[in-house]
C-alpha cells in the first residue's frame, strides 16, 4: 500500500509543475504573478465558464475583441493570412489590449485587478492590433504551401509539439495557454531553435555556421541576443534568434531583430561574436556602402536590379554562410546558397 502511495505521488509530480495554477495565466489572487485579481479567487473564471458561454469551444467567457488587426505581409511568403480566427481570436480577447483583463460573461460587472490594472499592461504580453511584426497565425498550412514555400516541411511530418488546429497554423500551435514548460507558454524549447524547425526547413541550414558555430559573446554592448534567455550563450544555442524575433520584432517583414538591415548582422560582426570585426571594415574609405540603404533589397527583386543599393545580404546568405574555404567549382563559404554566384 505504501509503495503504491509513493508511485502516485511520483506520477502527480509532473502534472502539479505544469498547473497553470503556477504560471502567470492564474490571474486569480492566489496568481504568482504581478498581473492578477484584487479578490477573485476562481483560476479558470478568466478564460471558462461552465454555463452561458459563447458559443465556441471550449465554453469560452470572454467577449470576441471584434479588431481589425494589421496583418504580417511579405513577398516571400505564400500563405495566405487573414484576420485572425479559431483559438487566435481567444488568444487576442486578453493579448490585443483592448478588453479589460477582467471583463468576462459570467460576472455582471468587470473582475477588477490590483494596481488599477484593467486592460494587457504594455510589454512583451500586448501584442496590440498591430500583428504586422509578429509571427503570422490564421492561414492553412498545407502541402500546397509547403510545396510552394519551398522551405517548410509538409504538415502531415508535424509529429512534434507543434499541432495545427483545423489545418491552420494558431497561437495555441506554439503556445499551451495552460502549461508554461518552456517560459511564455511555449510548447517545444527554444534552444537551438528547436521549436521553429518543427515547421520551417531552410535550405543549406544544417551546414550553416549561424546552426553550428560556439562562439560566445564577450559581453561588450549592445547584446546580440536581447530577447533569447541567457542560458543560451552560443551562436548555435540562439540559432535562428540570432536574427529574427518572432513577437514584437523591429522590422517587417522576416520579422528581424532590428528595423536597419545591417545592424542584424553587425550586432555579432563587430568582433563581439564573430572573429572577424566587419563593423571596422565598413568604416574604412573603400567599402559597399551598407549604411546608405535601408528597405531597398527584397530577396524576390529581379536580377536586373532597378533600386541601386548594397546590403550584406547581396552577397551572404545567412541561412547558408559558413567557414569553408573556396576551392573549385565551389564558392567560398561565406557566400555560400547566393543568387547569381
Amino acid at each position: 500500500m505504501l509503495l503504491l502511495l509513493i508511485v502516485i505521488l511520483i506520477a502527480d509530480i509532473p502534472a502539479v509543475s505544469q498547473s497553470i495554477i503556477n504560471t502567470a495565466h492564474n490571474l486569480s489572487v492566489s496568481g504568482p504573478g504581478t498581473v492578477k485579481a484584487s479578490s477573485e479567487s476562481e483560476i479558470c473564471i478568466f478564460c471558462h465558464t461552465p454555463h452561458n458561454s459563447r458559443p465556441d469551444h471550449p465554453l469560452w467567457n470572454r467577449n470576441d475583441p471584434g479588431s481589425t488587426y494589421v496583418l504580417y505581409t511579405s513577398s516571400t511568403t505564400q500563405a495566405l493570412i487573414g484576420q485572425p480566427d479559431g483559438s487566435a481570436v481567444l488568444c487576442l480577447s486578453c493579448h490585443d489590449g483592448t478588453i479589460a483583463l477582467g471583463d468576462v460573461l459570467s460576472r455582471a460587472t468587470p473582475i477588477t485587478f490590483a494596481g488599477g490594472v484593467t486592460t494587457m499592461p504594455a510589454g512583451s504580453s500586448n501584442l496590440s492590433t498591430n500583428l504586422s511584426n509578429d509571427h503570422p497565425i490564421s492561414f492553412t498550412y498545407n502541402s500546397a504551401l509547403a510545396a510552394a514555400d519551398g522551405e517548410l516541411k509538409d504538415p502531415s511530418t508535424l509529429i512534434g509539439p507543434v499541432r495545427l488546429e483545423n489545418s491552420k497554423m494558431q497561437c495555441t500551435s506554439c503556445h499551451d495557454p495552460h502549461a508554461n514548460i518552456y517560459s511564455d507558454f511555449l510548447v517545444a524549447s527554444t534552444l537551438a531553435s528547436d521549436l521553429c524547425l518543427n515547421c520551417h526547413e531552410p535550405d543549406y541550414w544544417s551546414s550553416s555556421s549561424h546552426k553550428n558555430s560556439a562562439k560566445t559573446w564577450n559581453g561588450t554592448s549592445p547584446d546580440p541576443w536581447f530577447h533569447t534567455p541567457d542560458s543560451y550563450t552560443t551562436v548555435a544555442q540562439n540559432a535562428c534568434e540570432n536574427c529574427h524575433n518572432p513577437h514584437l520584432a523591429e522590422t517587417t517583414p522576416r520579422l528581424m531583430n532590428f528595423s536597419t538591415e545591417e545592424n542584424n548582422c553587425l550586432v555579432c560582426h563587430n568582433g563581439n561574436v564573430a572573429a572577424k570585426n566587419i563593423q571596422v571594415q565598413m568604416a574604412k574609405s573603400n567599402r559597399h556602402n551598407v549604411y546608405a540603404y535601408n528597405g531597398v533589397h527584397d530577396p524576390t527583386e529581379s536580377a536586373w536590379v532597378q533600386s541601386k543599393h548594397v546590403e550584406c545580404e547581396d552577397c551572404h546568405n545567412p541561412h547558408a554562410a559558413n567557414t569553408t574555404s573556396a576551392s573549385a567549382p565551389n564558392v567560398k563559404g561565406s557566400n555560400a546558397g547566393v543568387r547569381g554566384i
